[in-house]
């Protein structure tokens, strides 16, 4: 009977003991896969704040292009005003691409002051081909805006990126 006594018993511990290892082991992989799964989401994360800041940084670099571009028109005296309505047009093409790209991916704390800033830089790009010059008291109402504009835009990216706002100037 102790014969039997002891394989009981042995068998009963090695169960246990089996038991006890294959908990362990569900728990540690359970551990394992929420790791990766957060990492994962972390690393999804990430990669779209990515996307959004090489996005928001293009989206910012055409218009200050265009705007900058359109100031070196509104200089030209020699210039007609078809000729600069044409240039300036041409200067601000590649703005639309990107403003398309903040409407789809942005959220709506983005693209409402993305889109001021864009419509801010195409109305002076427009007044210019209609003949402002950069000495006139428009052009500076227009510089103010742009100003403004471009400050809210760039701060609303920012918040949206999770960084510091930036000091106005």
């Amino acid at each position: 009977m102790t014969q039997w006594t002891t394989l009981l018993a042995t068998l009963l511990g090695a169960g246990v003991a089996m038991g006890t290892s294959l908990l362990v082991e569900a728990r540690k992989d359970h551990r394992q896969l929420l790791l990766e799964s957060r990492k994962h989401e972390r690393d999804v994360t990430s990669e779209w704040r990515n996307t959004r800041r090489d996005l928001y940084a293009g989206f910012l670099a055409v218009l200050t292009q265009a705007r900058s571009e359109s100031r070196h028109l509104s200089e030209d005296t020699e210039m007609s005003e078809a000729e600069r309505t044409q240039l300036g047009r041409r200067a601000f093409v590649p703005c639309y691409e990107l403003r398309y790209q903040v409407e789809l991916f942005a959220p709506a704390e983005v693209v409402n002051p993305a889109l001021a800033y864009f419509r801010c830089v195409r109305g002076f790009r427009d007044a210019v081909g209609r003949g402002m010059r950069h000495t006139d008291q428009e052009f500076e109402h227009h510089a103010e805006q742009m100003k403004n504009t471009l400050a809210d835009a760039r701060d609303a990216m920012r918040t949206d990126l999770e960084l510091s706002a930036t000091a106005r100037d």
